[in-house]
């Protein structure tokens, strides 16, 4: 859904992306650009535009309104899974199989920030201080200088976090987790105070941890 509840968005798999009145249900948009199936969408926070990100490695942003085309971004090398606006509409994040979450300025439609990921990002958010990615892996840290760099590396990663075998805190390893309980699947509490895994096994468990030790320690 638009932030403001009025417009919803669905991603099929015939390659388009459609755009519906959320209280009366009729079709608004048929956008038709991708060369591949989209996995997630997004709009930004003040419901003026909205970001696609298809298998074909690129990202697109459309006017929500008019379903005119505004940007095409192009730089990840693998399918990009998802999507999402900071709260000011001024960044645009996304994150993709090339383990990569990429930060981009909504206005010039530049790559300010690259961030390698140990792992694969399947959902992301902005926090409301638009500082912080939100992830099913962990929290990394938005840098937002005047101008492009390529920034990343472990001492972007903030809080509790998810990195293959290792359940780490401010990007170190800390508990190694053995094969049955690595997850195929994860995510972090919003307080960052709980990861959640889905294991291969079958097996869902959730571990609660307290950073107030680890600050003490």
């Amino acid at each position: 859904f638009s932030h403001d509840s009025k417009l919803l968005a669905s991603a099929p798999y015939d390659h388009t992306v459609k755009v519906w009145d959320a209280a009366t249900g009729s079709l608004q948009q048929t956008l038709e650009s991708h060369s591949d199936s989209v996995m997630s969408v997004a709009f930004s926070h003040d419901s003026k535009l909205l970001a696609s990100a298809p298998y074909d490695h690129t990202v697109k942003v459309w006017d929500a309104a008019t379903g005119s085309l505004q940007q095409t971004l192009e730089s990840h090398s693998d399918s990009v899974m998802s999507v999402a606006f900071s709260h000011d509409s001024k960044l645009l994040a996304s994150a993709s199989h090339d383990h990569t979450v990429k930060v981009w300025d909504t206005v010039t439609s530049s790559c300010r920030q690259t961030i390698p990921t140990d792992a694969s990002i399947s959902r992301l958010s902005f926090d409301s201080s638009n500082l912080n990615i939100l992830t099913n892996t962990g929290c990394i840290k938005v840098d937002r200088p005047e101008s492009s760099q390529e920034l990343g590396g472990k001492g972007d990663r903030q809080g509790w976090g998810i990195s293959r075998s290792w359940v780490t805190w401010n990007g170190q390893n800390l508990l190694w987790l053995p094969p049955d309980y690595r997850a195929i699947e994860s995510d972090i509490s919003q307080s960052g105070s709980r990861v959640a895994f889905g294991c291969h096994t079958g097996r869902v468990f959730i571990i609660g941890f307290s950073s107030a030790i680890l600050h003490a320690a």
